[in-house]
């Protein structure tokens, strides 16, 4: 399993990174992960919308979760996982 993480493309991508490529990678990263999150629950839900309330309701439900990763989630997760972060630009 060791072979395999040191052999990782994206992990060697991740570590060549500035830091500032570095914050932008945890940022898409939050995004595709809360956006990920509300296309989960609307799934749930979504059958029993309205065709119009359902047309309504997916974009501006896709466009409060890229809000919300960008504005809150991204910066608590650069927050988080500083000590990981490239320290050369500081």
């Amino acid at each position: 399993m060791k072979n395999a993480w040191e052999n990782n493309a994206v992990l060697k991508l991740y570590t060549q990174a500035s830091r500032q490529q570095q914050e932008v990678f945890v940022s898409r990263l939050s995004q595709v992960l809360v956006i990920g999150a509300v296309i989960s629950v609307l799934s749930f839900f979504f059958e029993m919308l309205n065709s119009f309330v359902g047309v309504i309701v997916l974009p501006v439900a896709l466009i409060a979760a890229w809000f919300v990763a960008t504005k809150v989630v991204a910066p608590r997760m650069v927050l988080t996982f500083d000590k990981f972060l490239d320290s050369r630009e500081q």
